[in-house]
């Protein structure tokens, strides 16, 4: 007879291998700083849209191995840390932007990095003067005593984007009641229903950001083609129309006859010979 234990790794392998088969993508995720209610609240609110299972990296390497040939050497370098799996029917960009709109915002602790700068803004607060007044004081906030009650002064920026929280810092905001981590399910990786993995860096993109992009390449890449003379589909009428510019410049210059300069040649031979009129009448 099979230990327990053995037979409940074997258990999650099948489960995670009927999620993976009864879903379109699939998403690695780090879990690491959320709390239970935090991760609670999550399943909640992706309910009906996705699932949630959290399971060793080993054992879902084995479900993925049973599942899609040969992605579980691919997907290997993405199964680290805390993991929780996320199955959907979503594709794995709409995957991505549900979990991202789904973090909660949660108070700083002491060593980590603020992704947006942190305002303590003006107005009233709940704080008892006494000595919250000097630690505020100490970090350029000014404040004022209303009634008992601190009361901040000036809207300041605490923290700019990049740097850490101290300590320090981290009380005062626990005590403004200012949550400015926005914690979550850290998407690592997404993989679709033909195996093709999509990394955070690829999901992560702008659209807007990426069209801009796009279009300035494209623009510098024209530009370059037109300039060195280089042919390409983008660039043929630019390049033909100077081409084209130039030739008619020069047989006008060498007085060379086509169907475009006829005209223009007999105009000015015309013109000469009127000139040639003149001239001779005011000799003879």
């Amino acid at each position: 007879m099979k230990p327990k234990s053995r037979l409940k790794k074997e258990e999650t392998v099948r489960e995670l291998y009927q999620l993976l088969s009864s879903h379109k993508t699939f998403a690695i995720t780090e879990y690491r700083g959320l709390t239970s209610n935090q991760l609670k609240r999550i399943r909640k609110n992706l309910e009906g849209r996705a699932k949630i299972k959290i399971a060793k990296n080993t054992l879902m390497r084995l479900a993925i191995k049973k599942t899609f040939n040969g992605l579980d050497e691919k997907i290997s370098n993405y199964l680290f840390g805390q993991c929780a799996y996320v199955f959907s029917n979503l594709s794995p960009l709409k995957l991505f932007r549900m979990l991202e709109e789904n973090r909660i915002e949660s108070e700083a602790k002491p060593g980590e990095t603020v992704e947006e700068d942190v305002v303590i803004p003006e107005g009233s607060t709940d704080l008892p003067a006494g000595e919250m007044i000097t630690l505020l004081s100490k970090y350029g906030i000014k404040t004022k005593v209303i009634r008992g009650k601190i009361e901040i002064a000036e809207e300041k920026v605490i923290l700019r984007k990049g740097e850490k929280v101290t300590d320090e810092l981290s009380k005062i905001l626990s005590r403004l009641e200012i949550k400015p981590i926005r914690r979550g399910l850290n998407l690592i990786a997404a993989v679709n229903g033909e195996g093709v993995i999509y990394d955070k860096k690829i999901l992560s993109v702008d659209p807007v950001n990426l069209k801009e992009t796009i279009r300035n390449v494209s623009l510098k890449a024209l530009t370059l083609s037109i300039k060195t003379s280089y042919y390409t589909p983008a660039a043929m009428e630019y390049l033909v129309g100077l081409s084209w510019g130039k030739a008619y410049e020069v047989a006008q210059a060498t007085s060379y006859y086509t169907a475009k300069t006829m005209q223009n040649l007999l105009l000015r031979a015309v013109a000469i010979g009127l000139t040639l009129e003149k001239t001779l009448k005011l000799y003879s």
